[in-house]
């Protein structure tokens, strides 16, 4: 069920119109992070190369998250080490049949030199953490977590609440930020935008989403009708059928989000690389898999009972440079102050796509699964919901994240990346807005 706030109510409220791109937003308190699929990874030193960022304080903040939400996964497999081998991490959630027979045919193989593949890491808990639950295995996943195992920024909120200094104000989008006489001035209408409210302060940290801060940010700074390109990681997705499972028995019991990952090389250029994810069919609803196909109902429904259980799902992401976004504001007919998103994708993409999947469908099929006929879908930009770069910090930000032109504003989300590789950047911006918060927390206890 889609978030509160959802798609175009989204888009109105923050004032934003899209050409080409799938704008993925919600309203609601914990934002995305309440229907997000928990995979995290983290950048490692190469892959934050662009960063003016002192890799040893990133490594540390990754490492004071992971410990604050609770990460699952496997620290000694293959791509151990590349989603962040110090990390701490609970053991791997179990891997459903299906997904059990493919990592062991890839375990037999040896890997190739193209590809590797690891249990994927999730901001899952396979064991109760800081009043959490650990997952039950029902793996209804994508219908919500009935026991608050996936990391929701709720937890974080329940926190603050326990803090008398702390106020959480809800029903309010910011409309603008402006210099105030003692610091930074915040605009803010409720949702049917019939009440204002002013708020002002030394200090204010932005993170209300890439898109929605980027268009505060330009506005702030009056940047009209300059365009400013916008990463994003560019995705594919596909379904892999193994022969050898078809007509088993579906899983009564398992983990419905990403249970393995892949890293695929696209060339011998560092960091030009496929990011996958791999899920087990069984935690898609059975109507949805027979409304792809063009069948009749009964046809239908005897189809998918021998094929779901066959089927694995893969989501696989480029790196933003694959990405060709652009952003510009401008005033609307209404008078508004209003963001037009323009997506798109780099000159060759498809041919980038072509080659990949052609790769990954020889080593698979090594595996004993073939890419199914048809299923292969490019997702349209944005539909990645991977958002950022719009002012990477080291131009109009510094890399404390405070925004040069107006002292006193931070930005604290995915607009302030300098670089997006093909990874999960959700862990990133967690981090980066940890580093940024102890930073600016020292900061104003010298002051």
């Amino acid at each position: 069920m889609p978030p509160d706030g959802y798609g175009e109510e989204y888009l109105a409220a923050n004032t934003l119109q899209t050409e080409n791109f799938r704008m993925i937003g919600a309203l609601g308190t914990a934002g995305l992070s309440a229907v997000w699929g928990g995979a995290v990874a983290a950048f490692d030193a190469n892959e934050m190369a662009k960063y003016p960022v002192p890799y040893d304080d990133m490594k540390r903040s990754y490492g004071i998250v992971a410990e604050r939400i609770g990460l699952s996964g496997s620290t000694n497999d293959d791509l151990g080490a590349y989603l962040g081998e110090y990390l701490p991490v609970q053991p791997a959630l179990p891997l459903s049949p299906a997904v059990e027979r493919l990592y062991a045919a890839y375990g037999r193989f040896g890997g190739f030199p193209d590809l590797t593949m690891g249990r994927a890491r999730n901001a899952v808990l396979s064991r109760d953490h800081n009043g959490a639950r650990a997952c039950s295995l029902n793996g209804g996943c994508m219908w919500g977590c009935p026991t608050g195992a996936v990391y929701s920024s709720y937890r974080d909120l329940e926190a603050l609440r326990r803090f008398p200094n702390f106020k959480n104000v809800n029903g309010r989008i910011i409309t603008k930020i402006d210099r105030a006489d003692h610091g930074i001035r915040i605009e803010a209408k409720s949702r049917n935008g019939a009440e204002t409210s002013i708020y002002e302060s030394g200090s204010v940290v932005l993170a209300a989403g890439t898109l929605a801060s980027s268009r505060l940010v330009a506005q702030a700074l009056k940047l009209q009708n300059q365009t400013t390109r916008l990463l994003t990681t560019p995705g594919i997705a596909f379904v892999l059928l193994q022969p050898s499972w078809l007509g088993r028995a579906m899983p009564q019991s398992f983990y419905g989000m990403a249970q393995l990952c892949f890293r695929h090389a696209l060339s011998s250029r560092s960091g030009d690389e496929l990011f996958g994810l791999i899920y087990d069919a069984a935690g898609v609803s059975a109507v949805d898999v027979m409304a792809s196909m063009p069948l009749s109902r009964p046809s239908a429904v005897a189809l998918t009972k021998a094929l779901q259980p066959a089927m694995l799902i893969c989501l696989a992401f480029f790196p933003g440079e694959y990405s060709s976004n652009v952003i510009n504001l401008n005033t609307n007919e209404h008078g508004e102050t209003e963001m037009k998103i323009k997506g798109g994708n780099r000159a060759g993409f498809d041919l980038a796509i072509r080659e990949a999947v052609r790769q990954l469908r020889k080593r698979f099929l090594k595996l004993g699964a073939l890419i199914l006929p048809g299923s292969l879908t490019v997702l349209e930009p944005g539909a990645d919901s991977h958002y950022g770069g719009a002012f990477p910090m080291g131009e109009r930000i510094g890399a404390d994240g405070e925004v040069t032109e107006m002292p006193g504003l931070y930005v604290a989300d995915g607009t302030v990346l300098n670089a997006l590789p093909a990874k999960n950047l959700t862990f990133t911006i967690m981090a980066n807005a940890d580093r940024i918060g102890r930073n600016l927390s020292r900061k104003l206890k010298n002051a």
